[in-house]
């Protein structure tokens, strides 16, 4: 008997670390009988932090395209970014530079855009 209640997929970077997986019942007369833990394959999650104060936005958009690509191309990517975001850096780039990537930026909510 195979069962699970719960998402197969990785929801959070909290999750990370975690073996996704399902567990095999087999059930027997006097109940429940040899049970084993399946894990599954997953995406790999990879978080990178990239430091982009000073810098103009050329550079800040190769160090950002830089660290895409140094992930696996079907990686959940998380980019932690210290500093401003730089001006050039739309949805229509990120996913470009992307590829077959879930990309997400982090960046500090008290810093303003460059260039605004």
């Amino acid at each position: 008997m195979t069962r699970w209640n719960a998402t197969t997929l990785r929801t959070s970077f909290a999750e990370a670390p975690e073996t996704k997986g399902y567990v095999r019942l087999e059930p027997a007369r006097s109940g429940l009988g040899p049970f084993q833990f399946r894990p599954l394959p997953t995406r790999p999650m990879v978080a990178r932090t990239l430091s982009l104060d000073g810098i103009g936005t050329a550079e800040a958009l190769a160090r950002v395209a830089a660290a895409i690509e140094s992930t696996p191309e079907d990686a959940v990517v998380q980019l932690r970014m210290a500093g401003a975001a730089p001006a050039g850096l739309t949805a229509e780039v990120l996913r470009a530079m992307s590829g077959a990537r879930n990309v997400t930026l982090a960046a500090d909510a008290t810093r303003r855009r460059a260039g605004t």
